[in-house]
């Protein structure tokens, strides 16, 4: 079985790393030394779902799909909204990576990309607003 890492960088500047093997157990990484830790509704809820988040979950791609069905898109979404709406699923996608599933996202023309780079906004393409 493999392991998975995943990430939450915290307002305060901590970096939780949760390292799960098998879905049988976590370990849980602080990247400085801590007593305790005051977390936002947001932090909690995102350590939260990793926490108890089960192996069977979904790519990051069926779940930006699904938030464009879901008409999360509905209005132009930054990288930043992006990543915190897929944390509030449980799923911890750094820019880099997540910036080039947006990508192809677009080059399929299930999202559209406006702005210059490093400050593009996603929407799905052709919304009627009028509707």
């Amino acid at each position: 079985m493999s392991s998975t890492e995943q990430s939450i960088l915290l307002k305060s500047g901590v970096s939780i790393d949760v390292i799960t093997d098998g879905g049988k157990s976590r370990i849980v990484y602080f990247n400085k030394p801590v007593r305790g830790i005051e977390l936002t509704r947001e932090e909690s809820t995102s350590l939260g779902s990793i926490l108890i988040r089960k192996e069977e979950s979904p790519r990051p791609t069926d779940l930006l799909r699904l938030l464009v069905k879901e008409g999360f898109f509905n209005e132009a979404r930054d990288l930043q909204a992006v990543r915190m709406k897929l944390g509030s699923h449980g799923l911890f996608v750094k820019p880099s990576p997540l910036n080039t599933l947006l990508g192809k996202l677009v080059s399929r023309k299930e999202l559209v990309r406006s702005g210059d780079r490093r400050t593009y906004r996603y929407l799905v393409p052709n919304i009627d607003l009028d509707r």
